[in-house]
């Protein structure tokens, strides 16, 4: 070869390197601004979050300040302080054994609960005890919570469904721990007749507003209500339709009309036993179930109508055609579906119900900070609540002054002594004057919170370090298991340097 030839082969290959150097030069640098880049943008969102996290905490704290205030006055008649109050619900709030519960849905819901009239002991269970960590929460608390976490209604509904239901049914109850224990048992047969139907607890608990102050009145329990409305739900009866279907039905039986006391006594029927008083819901089914059975389809039609009205026939038709047998059989359904209690144990073991009960817990925690600064922070806003109002107008003029004299500083007429008069000094002098107490509301309130919080900074930071010492033995292994496979890395580099030399091959021909 001639070395003509070989100084083009060779110049030709100094070109490619060099080429090839400059395009590793630049891909070094892109990648250096990129690192960079996402390094400056990483700062900046972190640094959002932050603000974030801490605008979320003081308000959850402000909110759950508030609830506070509300949640005194409706307990006010219950004996309980504040501090009791406000440790109840951090406590429940706090609780990652219950599913589904903040510290705010839970001051909200106790608000409810004790509108309604329901005592501590209702409510709560023991609340020493629980608040001493020497029992597990209990009362309509508990059951609203569980109920809650077992379907689709939220705390606060819940926990209005558990007072509807121990004022509706429970009013003869003498006792608080017989009413806290029929709250327990009435939400749950909530639960297991809905999941024994196509029904849902919300639209059972809807047909309750309906029904229930009447079926109550009839002598009825709760039971045999969610078992009608069960049985009716099958047909498509459902929500407050079925609430007031029943109604309806039960209220134009009892009516004191010609037509339905002749339609009874045609049918030899009676709504009472000897005694006079109202037969149960089933033994009413059974006799209607008899005495209509030989008739034809208008007979039975003509009496339904007449003795349940329009509206409740529908209801009465449904419980009739299940008749005794279909009760039966949904009220056996009904018990051996799964209770709330079951349910709610169940969801909380999942992914879903531990981060529930993480968020549960990482709101109490916000909470607690938050209120560990809320004092200052109000102090804060009273202070330029008072700076507003006595120099607001002030500072209105004299800022108003120095445009106008501004002006007329540009233009010619006036000096930059004139722009400073007594009277605008005097009014500097008192806004800075003022601004003196937010140095002592910082030194004096905030920082001594910032000293209070370290100590839990410190434990959260010891507990970090704790899970990644935990840690370290499966980066050992990691480690140890690239050391043992050393080979097949090595194969791998290679690869990777093969593919790398077949990109860049391509790329110095080219050039």
């Amino acid at each position: 070869m001639s070395d003509y030839r070989i100084n083009i082969i060779v110049e030709g290959r100094d070109q490619a390197s060099g080429a090839l150097n400059s395009v590793h030069a630049s891909l070094g640098r892109i990648a250096e601004f990129a690192i960079g880049g996402l390094l400056v943008e990483g700062l900046r969102r972190i640094g959002h979050a932050i603000a974030g996290v801490a605008s979320e905490t003081m308000h959850l704290g402000a909110s759950f300040q508030d609830q506070m205030a509300v949640l005194t006055f409706a307990a006010a008649g219950a004996g309980e302080s504040m501090e009791t109050l406000h440790d109840a619900a951090l406590a429940v709030g706090g609780d990652v054994s219950l599913l589904g519960v903040s510290a705010s849905g839970a001051a909200e819901s106790m608000t409810g609960l004790f509108k309604a009239g329901l005592t501590s002991t209702e409510i709560f269970g023991d609340l020493q005890g629980y608040l001493a960590g020497t029992v597990d929460l209990g009362g309509a608390l508990r059951a609203s919570i569980d109920l809650a976490a077992a379907t689709e209604l939220d705390m606060v509904r819940a926990s209005d469904l558990a007072a509807i239901a121990l004022a509706t049914f429970g009013s003869e109850l003498e006792t608080e721990e017989e009413r806290a224990g029929f709250v327990n048992v009435a939400l749950n047969n909530f639960v297991q007749a809905a999941d024994a139907s196509v029904a849902e607890v919300s639209g059972l608990a809807d047909a309750l507003r309906n029904v229930g102050p009447t079926a109550a009145a009839f002598g009825f329990g709760i039971e045999d209500v969610n078992n009608a409305l069960a049985i009716l739900s099958t047909r498509g009866i459902v929500g407050s339709e079925s609430g007031t279907a029943l109604k309806s039905m039960l209220t134009n039986m009892l009516r004191p009309m010609k037509a339905v006391k002749e339609a009874l006594s045609d049918l030899n029927i009676s709504l009472y036993d000897e005694a006079g008083m109202m037969l149960s819901l089933p033994e009413m089914i059974g006799q209607f179930q008899g005495a209509l059975g030989g008739l034809t389809d208008e007979q039975r039609n003509q009496y339904v109508q007449t003795i349940a009205g329009t509206y409740g026939m529908k209801a009465m038709q449904t419980l009739l055609a299940e008749g005794v047998e279909g009760w039966d059989a949904m009220a056996a359904a009904t018990a051996q579906a799964a209770g709330m209690q079951v349910q709610a144990a169940a969801k909380a073991t999942t992914f879903n119900g531990r981060m529930e009960a993480l968020n549960g817990a990482l709101e109490t925690v916000k909470i607690g900070i938050a209120e560990a600064f809320l004092p200052a922070a109000t102090q804060l806003v009273n202070w330029f609540i008072g700076m507003v109002d006595e120099h607001g107008p002030a500072l209105q003029r004299m800022f108003e002054g120095l445009v106008s004299g501004i002006t007329a500083l540009l233009s010619g007429d006036v000096s930059l002594v004139d722009l400073f008069p007594p009277e605008v000094v005097a009014n500097v002098q008192a806004f800075v004057e003022g601004l003196r107490p937010v140095g002592e509301i910082i030194t004096g309130e905030i920082w001594p919170a910032i000293v209070e919080f370290l100590p839990t900074l410190q434990l959260w930071g010891e507990q970090l370090l704790t899970l990644a010492s935990s840690a370290l033995p499966l980066f050992a292994q990691a480690w140890q298991f690239v050391a043992d496979n050393w080979q097949v890395w090595m194969v791998l580099m290679g690869a990777m340097v093969a593919l790398i030399l077949a990109v860049e091959a391509p790329i110095v021909l080219v050039i």
